[in-house]
């Protein structure tokens, strides 16, 4: 599996890389004015197109950018290989990122409300003036402060994780790792790897 990631920087420094034939940004803002989450559906219609796939959820459980990236390479895999649970990409990430294989679940679980303080995000194009295009447009709407990858390594973040995933003290003590964090992100991409697993 390669990867490639992009050093080339845009509005608000949103990171992305390009797997396949895909070109894919991601990231986790604090948001300034929650009225954006009012009308988000209007915003996904007006932004998703036949060629990209744009989705914003809930992200208090999200310890590192690797896990949406690692949802989206694995939804695109599920496609390839024709194991998908869902028939667009858009709810085949949102499946494989909340670790649920019932749509309603995984919607239930990170689908976006308007009491949260921040959202993550997630666009999928297939080429990248398209994923500029659509990174620029959204981030000028919801007009929210992007949350480095180091401070998503917080251990209140951990925690959240380690509860969303429904991660046990046994499965963390089973591996070998530096530390608290290092164990957990193993444990959630292990945890999004296996979702057609749990079917």
């Amino acid at each position: 599996m390669y990867i490639t990631v992009t050093n080339v920087r845009y509005r608000n420094d949103l990171e992305k890389i390009n797997y396949r034939d895909y070109f894919i940004s991601s990231g986790v803002y604090s948001l300034l004015n929650k009225d954006v989450l009012a009308d988000i559906e209007r915003l996904l219609n007006e932004l998703s197109k036949d060629t990209a796939v744009v989705e914003i959820f809930k992200s208090d459980f999200i310890i590192s950018l690797k896990q949406i990236y690692f949802a989206v390479i694995s939804a695109i895999n599920a496609f390839d290989s024709k194991t998908n649970i869902a028939r667009n990409l858009g709810i085949e990430i949102l499946l494989r990122l909340s670790s649920e294989t019932q749509i309603d679940r995984a919607i239930q679980k990170i689908g976006v409300k308007r009491d949260l303080n921040e959202i993550g995000i997630c666009i999928v194009a297939r080429s990248i003036n398209e994923l500029v295009e659509l990174s620029n447009k959204l981030l000028e709407q919801i007009n929210g402060v992007e949350l480095a990858e180091e401070s998503l390594h917080s251990l209140d973040r951990v925690n959240k994780a380690l509860e969303f995933y429904n991660i046990r003290q046994e499965e963390i003590e089973s591996i070998q790792s530096r530390d608290l964090y290092e164990a957990a992100l193993f444990l959630v991409l292990e945890r999004i790897a296996t979702v057609d697993i749990e079917r």
